[in-house]
């Protein structure tokens, strides 16, 4: 069976050749407008990236380098399928060389500064992305860009602008599960575990059953408090998801990893039904 990778590969490979043999066959009326066949190009590109086609889709856009052509949205996809790939820092370097000032640039740029390990920087360019966004995205992308801003200024530390930036993120898209969640994290950071959890419920996808939610808000929480060092508070917190869920295999797997580092007594406080087994094996 042919992967989709390999199908979006050979249909933008199989388009950039009929351009020379199309042209060589049928009357120059007939050609396509030199634009259209640009924008297919790039889309066929944009589709592959969105599909994790990223080896086809740097094949692609080494095609179309090799033609001659440049423009603006051929480097963000090449930025993006680098990013994509692993590749920061020549993605950095795209971006760098573009003078744009769009949103796409932008929100790539901060995308790669957390990627690389520079969260300051990226908080710069997702505040760029935000101003240059007010006037052409609609709410949706507008919420997307403030969950990254908040995402970023957790990572430098500043919990309370971030659960400023998550709740304006959240009026403009209340459906936000991931700036929900995030919104919990945050809290839960500044040690606000009782909000923390009550955000994390209700960050939890349609149509979860009532203990699967619980079971996820619990181990978001232990996430958490594990994050912050708080090794028994995350044991609780997981042993709870575990209880509620006893499916919940992240929580097992987490608790599993924590029982023999944390403080002891913990046995009193772990459920009656808790027996440890082996982690799940990779994919």
């Amino acid at each position: 069976m042919v992967s989709a990778a390999a199908i979006g590969g050979l249909a933008l490979l199989t388009l950039l050749g009929a351009r020379v043999d199309r042209a060589a066959a049928v009357p120059e009326e007939e050609t396509w407008r030199g634009a259209d066949r640009v924008d297919v190009q790039l889309d066929l590109i944009e589709a592959m990236i969105q599909q994790g086609a990223i080896a086809s889709a740097l094949q692609g856009i080494t095609a179309l380098r090799a033609e001659g052509m440049e423009n603006e949205r051929l480097d963000m996809l090449q930025a993006q399928a680098l990013l994509a790939a692993g590749q920061p820092s020549d993605a950095l370097s795209i971006l760098e060389r573009s003078r744009a000032k769009s949103v796409e640039r932008y929100r790539l740029l901060g995308l790669t500064h957390l990627d690389m390990g520079a969260p300051e920087l990226a908080v710069e360019a997702f505040q760029r992305a935000i101003r240059a966004a007010k006037r052409d995205v609609d709410s949706r992308e507008l919420a997307s860009l403030h969950n990254n801003l908040g995402f970023a200024l957790s990572a430098v530390g500043d919990y309370d602008a971030a659960m400023l930036v998550y709740r304006e993120a959240l009026r403009l898209d209340p459906a936000s599960a991931r700036a929900r969640n995030n919104l919990g994290f945050a809290l839960a950071a500044k040690g606000e575990d009782d909000e923390a959890l009550a955000a994390f419920r209700l960050g939890q996808p349609a149509g979860l059953s009532e203990d699967d939610r619980e079971a996820n808000a619990l181990y978001n929480l232990g996430l958490a408090q594990q994050g912050r060092g708080e090794v028994h508070a995350a044991v609780l917190s997981y042993s709870k998801a575990v209880q509620t869920q006893p499916g919940h295999r992240d929580a097992q797997t987490a608790l599993n990893s924590l029982v023999g580092s944390a403080p002891s007594p913990l046995a009193p406080e772990l459920p009656s039904s808790f027996s440890p087994e082996p982690p799940p094996e990779a994919p």
